[in-house]
């Protein structure tokens, strides 16, 4: 057997990998602004790697279809199918830093602001699902039943109206 391949990659990681469930893609993000995916098969190849507006150092969400979603540092906020080429579905920008990977559900993509708004956007064209982001929403860590949860700016436990983005009162 010869030598493994050796691949370069522009900048260090910001995160750590982020593995596709049950296939063998993996994708990660660098400090010059980069998004790649990589096989990680008998020879680990990088299929593709994409210059994004601003750095992503939440890193990318796996999601079905071979998907990939992510937030930047510069406010725009990617779907991404992990093909050879590297298609980008869609772009949004949003107008305010994301610095944490998104949560993914079925056909929606939550992603919180460094500012704490919560936006909820649709996973097929990008568009934003509610009249207005849910505001104070640190991150999003489950979905159940009909609510989304969530950590709010300062600590405590949010429930999440998936519909209206209105916060549910216990």
């Amino acid at each position: 057997p010869g030598q493994p391949g050796f691949e370069i990659f522009s900048g260090q990681l910001l995160d750590k990998p982020t593995r596709f469930p049950g296939s063998n893609l993996i994708s990660f993000t660098t400090e010059n602004g980069f998004f790649y995916v990589m096989e990680t098969g008998e020879v680990p190849t990088t299929l593709f790697r994409l210059k994004t507006d601003g750095t992503s150092p939440g890193g990318a969400t796996p999601a079905s279809g071979d998907r990939f979603f992510l937030g930047s540092s510069a406010g725009r906020v990617y779907a991404i199918h992990a093909t050879r080429s590297g298609e980008v579905l869609w772009n949004q920008s949003y107008a305010e830093p994301f610095y944490q990977a998104p949560f993914v559900t079925g056909e929606h993509v939550l992603i919180s602001s460094s500012f704490g708004n919560l936006h909820c956007i649709n996973a097929a064209d990008g568009t934003p699902v509610w009249a207005a982001p849910s505001r104070y929403i640190e991150s999003v860590f489950a979905k159940a039943g009909d609510l989304y949860f969530a950590r709010s700016t300062v600590g405590l436990l949010a429930a999440i109206d998936p519909k209206s983005g209105q916060q549910v009162k216990f």
